[in-house]
């Protein structure tokens, strides 16, 4: 399959010592690419290493170090992707015990920051449960992992942000384990953050208003039900500027030893029907949710940096019924949308999901003996 011009495709990957696998060589042609075997061959494994590709970190917030193959001394992937129209040569390599380094056509980035948004992707996992059913931490999370790829800013402003807090929270334990200190550095830290919140606050208000509508869309298009479904972006600064948050809250971080306001407290709400998606939804209404939640977030991506980003999907019925799971083909099967991985257990369950048409959807099948060249 030809590669559209305004999308991103990975023709060919190679990888040697990546967690279980010791080497394998895939070249890659269709829209459609499953990893299909058994559970605990390592089909996980090789979308994470795509995301990885993309990201540079692992989707199951390992270390580089965690990467490598136990009991070898590195670890390297390797990876022609089309993009525009222009062939990039990626190569990580990933050594025990040093930094990795990440080269596009020969030119080694010295920053990730630098690099993340070369591919951009997006996942669906089963552990997108995480984003309904955990803490606010994994929402924003996953926003801030789109928005990294849309605008290096966006990703040194909540770097920056995040070592100014650490610093604060610092200061305001000394205060309590020493109350003499001098706490007339706040100032300073309340500047910094304002100043690197403001703008992560302003990227995360507008991705929600541009995208809250096609998240619904997505939705009713997967369910084919009528559901009251929402998400919407809680921050404090909705209300309250950040003078204001710290002149409020400055005693209650005192006795608490850490910073109880700003953009880190943020949050996205999910409902259904007006309550919390998380008590009252069904595991196929949340699952539907966090689909919807990602094809909105992979069309934000699109219109942002003008290439069809790669779609990974782990577990490609994890939760779904199989009524669902046809629409989630229907729509990813658009010209909308770029090249898709996926995994599963089941070929013949994985060609009945595309309605028999094998010649859709490349297959690799992976079990631990065949660790090799496929």
């Amino acid at each position: 399959m030809p590669a559209n011009e305004n999308s991103v495709f990975l023709r060919k990957l190679t990888l040697t010592n990546f967690k279980n696998h010791t080497k394998r060589d895939f070249r890659l042609s269709k829209k459609f690419t499953a990893f299909v075997g058994q559970n605990g061959v390592g089909k996980t494994n090789l979308l994470d290493l795509i995301y990885f590709l993309s990201l540079t970190k692992s989707f199951f917030n390992l270390t580089d170090q965690q990467l490598i193959k136990w009991n070898e001394a590195f670890s390297r992937i390797e990876a022609a992707i089309e993009k525009k129209g222009e062939l990039l040569e990626l190569v990580v390599k990933i050594p025990l015990n040093k930094r990795k380094e990440i080269s596009v056509n020969g030119a080694v980035y010295q920053k990730a920051a630098e690099y993340i948004g070369t591919i951009p992707l997006v996942i669906i996992s089963p552990e997108d449960s995480d984003i309904i059913q955990g803490g606010s931490e994994e929402r924003r999370k996953l926003f801030d992992n789109i928005l990294a790829q849309v605008d290096t800013a966006y990703l040194e402003a909540l770097m920056d942000y995040n070592k100014i807090l650490e610093q604060r929270n610092s200061l305001l334990k000394m205060k309590a384990d020493k109350p003499a200190t001098d706490i007339s550095m706040l100032e300073f830290y309340n500047s910094r953050l304002a100043e690197s919140g403001s703008y992560i606050f302003n990227k995360r208000k507008d991705i929600f208003l541009r995208f809250e509508a096609v998240f619904q869309q997505f939705y009713a298009i997967i369910s084919e039900e009528k559901e009251d479904v929402k998400w919407h972006y809680a921050s404090q600064l909705l209300s309250k500027d950040w003078n204001m948050l710290f002149e409020q809250n400055l005693q209650k971080d005192l006795v608490l030893q850490r910073t109880s306001a700003g953009i880190h407290r943020d949050d996205f709400e999910f409902t259904i029907h007006g309550e919390k998606i998380k008590k009252f939804g069904s595991q196929g209404q949340q699952k539907s949710f966090t689909i919807a939640l990602k094809l909105s977030l992979y069309r934000y991506l699109h219109e942002m940096k003008g290439v069809l980003p790669i779609l990974l999907i782990d577990d490609l019925f994890d939760k779904l019924d199989t009524k669902r799971m046809q629409q989630l083909i229907r729509i990813l099967q658009g010209d909308e949308f770029g090249q898709v991985f996926m995994s599963d257990t089941d070929i013949l369950r994985l060609e009945k999901a595309f309605d028999g048409n094998r010649e859709q959807i490349e297959i690799f099948t992976i079990d631990l003996e065949s660790n090799d060249t496929v």
